[in-house]
């Protein structure tokens, strides 16, 4: 027979474990590779729902990417425990921005996803044969 000191372990256990809240905060960090070019690493923390945005200039143009982090949600197809996560990508050509791409991952936290935009007949993307390459990570902010 277990003891009332075992059960109220077991409860208190099980609340601290029920009362588990998401992380409040993400740190998203990103490889942008344009045209086969590193054009940075750039990392940025965000809050579940919240865009952020990393802008990054230079001499003649530049770039930013858009980011949206949505918490794990049970979504047919999503690997377990995913952050959905939404990314969109412009660059500044001649003092205007010029969509780039957007797209939607479901990464699991601390693991790493990719978005590329290919010419035709490209069979497996990289970031030197890509026109767009970004390779990301998303995990809860400490």
């Amino acid at each position: 027979m277990r003891s009332l000191a075992h059960f109220a372990a077991m409860a208190v256990l099980f609340a601290g474990l029920a009362s588990a809240e998401p992380p409040r905060r993400y740190e998203v960090s990103a490889s942008v590779w344009i045209d086969g070019e590193l054009r940075g690493r750039p990392s940025l923390v965000v809050e579940p729902g919240v865009e952020g945005t990393i802008e990054v200039g230079r001499p003649g143009g530049g770039w930013r990417l858009r980011v949206l982090v949505e918490p794990p949600a049970e979504v047919e197809g999503a690997a377990e425990g995913a952050l959905w996560l939404t990314l969109g990508l412009e660059e500044r050509v001649d003092g205007e921005w010029e969509f780039l791409t957007d797209s939607m991952l479901g990464i699991p936290p601390g693991r790493r996803g990719s978005v590329s935009v290919v010419e035709e007949g490209v069979q497996t993307a990289s970031p030197e044969n890509a026109r767009l390459y970004v390779d990301v990570e998303v995990r809860p902010a400490g």
